[in-house]
């Protein structure tokens, strides 16, 4: 072939080759901008839901504000619900008595002898009667400014007055007496103590004590005869004084964990109560390990807590002194007459370092040795081995 037709095919190729080049980068420059613009989208995608996501969130925390307005709402209904049943009774119980005097009949020594009663028990059982219609007088006159405390014996005695139905008419003078009490000034506690609260009494002091000045209320050795009667007529009475400030249950058995929780659960939701008492009351099914913890980790400012004879194990766990530690507003701490032992004592010392707050320290007839004990004298708390 020529030389001159091979130089012309020769160009030509290049001339090819070099519009195909100019092609392919072409399509190059139009594939960057495809992906820039894909790109673009995706940020912007992403902007929408981050957005979409921080307005989730400020409506959860919406709800969540509002759910905690609803619950306090609820607590103020039940509080308002309680004073309105309270006028109510309170009127029905004027519109009857224009002229009011103890009516209730005494009751002779024969009566409690016929039954087989000794003298001891005979001589409670009157100074019960005393005190009831002591009471009852002072409450009608609108100026019971001292605690009032129903029993016959001293509080830690193990004797239980038992019900009759002669007593009933007593029970109704002061459960009257009560529903009219109005004075905002609040007398101090109502206890009642080694005395069995039956089904009619409870029926008839339930509703006189809705919405009283009661800053502490206390049930000690009621010989309940359904015992989840009892716990319901103390949560009925927490549930409807909203002044209430201290309670306490002592040796009146609770035998399984849904009565306990819905005690406590109760205690932790009312707005005042800072002080309670839980004392030689869990027994059957109940864990009073998990009781106390739910209690601590509430953040709930207790300033006291009594939890004795609890049959308190804690195998381990760690919740005591980890509370302790976070130096938590309590003040008081009684965990006497348990099962806590040299490892819970020697945790407890040592988080004790890091609170400023407690001031009493109960621990005494528990299962601690003089280790644990030497480790709890070193700490700045008032101390109580016995």
């Amino acid at each position: 072939m020529p030389n001159n037709i091979m130089s012309r095919e020769t160009a030509k190729k290049r001339k090819r080759d070099g519009r195909a080049g100019e092609e392919g980068g072409g399509g190059g420059a139009i594939m960057e901008k495809m992906m820039a613009e894909v790109k673009a989208q995706m940020e912007s995608r992403l902007d929408a839901m981050q957005g979409r996501l921080s307005s989730m969130d400020e409506l959860e925390r919406r709800c969540q504000s509002l759910e905690s307005s609803l619950s306090d709402t609820r607590v103020e209904c039940q509080f308002l619900k309680a004073r309105c049943e309270s006028l109510e009774r309170s009127v029905q119980i004027l519109t009857k008595d224009t002229k009011w005097e103890y009516a209730a009949p005494s009751i002779p020594n024969s009566h409690w002898i016929a039954r087989g009663f000794d003298e001891n028990y005979i001589e409670g059982m009157e100074v019960f009667l005393k005190r009831i219609k002591k009471y009852t007088c002072a409450l009608r006159r609108g100026a019971c400014g001292e605690d009032i405390g129903l029993g016959g014996f001293d509080e830690g005695d193990d004797t239980v007055l038992l019900h009759d139905d002669a007593l009933l008419p007593h029970w109704k003078e002061f459960a009257n007496a009560l529903q009219l009490y109005q004075n905002p000034e609040a007398f101090h506690r109502l206890s009642i103590y080694n005395m069995q609260l039956s089904s009619s009494v409870i029926g008839l002091l339930t509703p006189a004590l809705k919405d009283k000045p009661i800053k502490a209320f206390y049930l000690d050795r009621n010989g309940f005869v359904n015992p989840r009667e009892g716990i319901e007529f103390a949560i009925e009475i927490i549930q409807s004084n909203q002044k209430l400030k201290q309670f306490g249950w002592a040796n009146n058995p609770i035998e399984n964990m849904a009565d306990a929780n819905h005690l406590v659960e109760v205690i932790i939701s009312h707005p005042l109560i800072k002080s309670i008492r839980l004392e030689n009351c869990f027994g059957g099914n109940v864990d009073a390990y998990k009781v106390l913890c739910s209690l601590l980790a509430s953040n709930k400012t207790f300033a006291t807590i009594i939890f004795n004879s609890n049959n308190l194990r804690t195998s381990g766990g760690t919740e005591i002194p980890s509370f302790l530690a976070t130096n938590p507003s309590l003040v008081h701490l009684f965990l006497a007459n348990n099962h806590l032992d040299d490892n819970d004592a020697v945790m407890i010392a040592h988080a004790l370092k890091r609170n400023t707050n407690l001031r009493r320290l109960r621990l005494g007839q528990n299962d601690i040795t003089d280790i644990g004990h030497d480790a709890l004298r070193h700490v700045d708390v008032f101390f109580e081995e016995a």
